[in-house]
């Protein structure tokens, strides 16, 4: 809420500057200068907020990463701990007793607990700010851009909705795409892995040049869908970039004849001034237009850059998911393929721990073998 205020506080202020740089041409020394110090002042004064803003962030994120991470890691010991591993495996009747084998998406449980957890609360927390942070700056400049021009703010909403769906329909393919590229680089992180735990089979058989090639298939496939990926998300920000520029340009179109109504004001206005005819008319129609046309340009165009400023923000967070396609996509497909590990996870702890009990109830080193 501080760095929202501040930005349209800003705004203002450098509204004010470039109206009073061009209204004295320079010449009203004293109001520049304490302009800027104000201007220099709010800079400074900012600095620890963002500092602050920036710590509670990293904070949270440690926070929901632990409480993530043991969530997960508390069934995932007690299904290692049984023989099972946090992962069904593919063949429903294997009870070899091996430990985590991947999923369906190629990853495994040490690999969602080290890396996916952390990609999903750092995904999670940007988005969720950004969004809040959208909504905070939406209801300073929404107001500013209405004060200035009712068009431009209709412009803009019109503007935002047209951006997103576009690009929602050039980045579609995005969630889909990034799963494969997750698919593809575990299951060559489980090939590594599988082959130095198996080193000394490979070498007594002699299998080293036939994993070499088969690690080179697994790598290619891994670098071919995140090329594919980058390719998509290339298209998207390029569609986004351009499409923000283009409208961008509108503000001083918009504005183009209001400015040409006010020139015209002040023309009236200086013509009007000196009307008591003879000497009098000439010396008062030539001061008074030169003054007033002099105001009439720096009001203009500190009110333009204000416009500018003020539709570039709220495009900018009214096209909250079209810039954000591609880190949408990736919350989405972690999220998912999340939820379907813990679900896989406890659907296996439901089949285990009866067994457990009843081994617990028996005590027999019989049954204790055999359920091992």
């Amino acid at each position: 809420l501080v760095r929202g205020r501040a930005g349209t506080w800003l705004s203002s202020e450098r509204r004010r500057q470039v109206d009073t740089m061009l209204e004295g041409g320079g010449a009203n020394r004293h109001r520049i200068l304490l302009g800027l110090a104000r201007y220099l002042g709010a800079l400074l004064l900012l600095s620890p907020v963002d500092k602050v803003y920036w710590r509670l962030l990293r904070a949270l994120r440690q926070l929901w990463s632990r409480h993530l991470t043991e969530h997960f890691l508390t069934n995932f010991v007690e299904a290692q701990c049984l023989s099972y591993g946090a992962s069904i495996p593919q063949d429903e009747g294997d009870d070899s007793g091996q430990a985590a084998t991947p999923g369906a998406d190629g990853r495994l449980p040490d690999q969602r607990i080290s890396s996916d957890v952390s990609t999903f609360v750092q995904l999670a927390t940007s988005l969720a700010l950004e969004a809040l942070q959208a909504l905070i700056h939406l209801y300073f400049n929404t107001g500013l851009l209405l004060d200035i021009s009712p068009v431009l703010s209709k412009t803009a909403v019109i503007g935002a909705a047209v951006g997103t769906l576009s690009n929602g329909w050039l980045g579609r393919l995005l969630p889909a795409l990034y799963s494969a590229e997750r698919n593809a680089d575990g299951d060559f992180v489980y090939s590594l892995t599988r082959i130095r735990e198996n080193a000394e089979s490979i070498a007594f058989y002699g299998g080293q040049g036939q994993e070499v090639a088969r690690m080179r298939g697994k790598l290619g496939r891994r670098l071919d869908t995140e090329w594919a990926r980058l390719g998509r998300k290339d298209v998207v920000q390029l569609f986004s970039r351009a499409y923000r520029q283009v409208l961008g340009l509108l503000p001083v179109y918009v504005l183009a004849g209001r400015m040409d109504i006010d020139a015209a004001a002040s023309e009236a206005h200086g013509h009007s001034h000196g009307d008591g005819g003879g000497h009098g008319h000439g010396h008062g129609h030539s001061h008074g237009r030169t003054h007033s046309g002099q105001a009439g340009r720096g009001t203009n165009l500190g009110v333009v850059n204000q416009a500018r400023e003020a539709f570039d923000e709220v495009l900018y967070h009214l096209l909250i998911l079209a810039e954000n396609t591609s880190d949408f996509s990736r919350l989405a497909t972690v999220a998912v393929e999340l939820h379907a590990y813990d679900e896989r996870d406890r659907e296996a702890l439901r089949r285990l721990r009866p067994a457990a009990a009843t081994v617990a109830g028996d005590g027999s080193a019989d049954a204790r073998v055999q359920l091992l």
